[in-house]
């Protein structure tokens, strides 16, 4: 048997990171080689219990807070004992042993858990044991941390060309699945963790691009259902020169019922956003174009009729039978008039405002203008 390497103080301390392997350009550095094959099984029976205390940790902060009635304390708020973290470890491995056993009266193939709590543990051995295997767990996600890049690189064609955030998204993503597979891997079914977490990586990456890449959010088996609607219809239009099949001919194709297919369907539409944002160029009459703005712009609001619309064309067209009228006028005249009538700024200015701002009198200013002053 090889010699098992021990664990190292930076073991305990370096939490795991995905970022910390990765470069300014996202490319791999420093990554350690993969482990033997009796180190690695020795790691995850030590990394077996630290997750069960951390899962132990967690149940009683969720019974403490339950009789408190809090529901927004952390882990970090209670304490616990080493007899009580061992109590609950025992209590849980006993639960699991009573499913296995249901398990296999119905025929089902179990895998009994690795891991051993011994009968008596005085606190020193337990955080000992504690220490030991929060270094394992970390070593072994440090050692293994190159599957991330492997299957985030392959299952994302855009990659090379996508930015450091994004990346570091999906990286993440990648990460909580590798942390899945250590907590989850039994070194007794003849396989490296490599091979075993490879699949786990894999579903939270493609889990998080089914959900992030939309920008509407829609369930994971409508979007399985989306893409084969995709295919089928692919298919269908190739083998009936072009022509799009109906929700009838998918369900024959795909041997679903006709209210699966309009369902994926539907949510296709919907999958199909667009943001109020983007530019929008509305056409005008005699075949101009208006300048571009938001399509926030054109879009009716719900509190407001069709009346409402027509009072806004309306006002828009007088608007533009004013401005040509107006542009024969002498332009001091034209903004006189389009002050006296609210043209301007929506407000109708009094005449005596007018001649304040371009400091004529009154007199001078109907003169000029030839419109009657109304007395009071």
């Amino acid at each position: 048997m090889a010699p098992v390497n021990g664990l190292t103080g930076q073991d305990l301390v370096q939490s795991p990171s995905v970022l910390r392997g990765m470069s300014p350009s996202g490319t791999m550095i420093g990554l350690p080689a993969a482990l033997e094959r009796d180190e690695e099984a020795q790691l995850v029976r030590e990394a077996l219990f630290f997750v069960a205390t951390t899962d132990a940790q967690r149940a009683l902060t969720a019974a403490a807070c339950a009789n408190s009635g809090s529901e927004s304390s952390s882990e970090g708020d209670y304490i616990f004992t080493s007899e009580e973290l061992l109590r609950q470890m025992r209590r849980q491995t006993a639960l699991d042993e009573v499913k296995a056993a249901n398990a296999r009266k119905h025929g089902k193939q179990v895998v009994e858990p690795p891991l051993h709590i011994p009968e008596e543990m005085c606190d020193m051995e337990f955080r000992l044991a504690h220490a030991r295997g929060r270094a394992a767990y970390n070593k072994l996600f440090l050692h293994n941390q190159r599957i991330i890049y492997y299957e985030v690189n392959k299952m994302w064609p855009n990659w090379s060309r996508a930015t450091v955030m994004e990346k570091a998204d999906f990286l993440q993503e990648g990460a909580q699945g590798l942390l899945r597979a250590i907590r989850l891997f039994d070194a007794r079914r003849g396989v490296r963790l490599s091979t075993y977490a490879s699949w786990h990586v894999r579903a939270f990456v493609l889990r998080a691009l089914r959900d992030k890449s939309h920008i509407v959010r829609l369930p994971q088996l409508l979007q399985q259902d989306m893409s084969q609607i995709k295919r089928a219809r692919y298919r269908y239009a190739v083998d009936n020169q072009g022509h799009l099949p109906s929700d009838d001919a998918l369900a024959h194709m795909l041997q679903w019922p006709t209210g699966r297919v309009q369902a994926a369907r539907k949510g296709l539409a919907s999958a199909e956003a667009t943001s109020l944002d983007a530019d929008f160029t509305a056409p005008m009459l005699g075949g101009s174009t208006a300048a571009p703005s938001p399509l926030l712009n054109s879009v009716a609001s719900s509190k407001h009729g069709g009346a409402a619309a027509e009072n806004v064309v309306y006002a828009a067209q007088l608007r533009h039978t004013l401005s040509d009228a107006m542009k024969e006028r002498d332009p001091r005249r034209s903004q006189i008039t389009r002050l006296k009538f609210g043209l301007e700024d929506g407000v109708e200015w009094s005449y005596a405002q007018i001649a304040q701002r371009f400091n004529v009198s009154l007199p001078r200013l109907t003169q000029h203008n030839a419109v009657p002053v109304r007395r009071s």
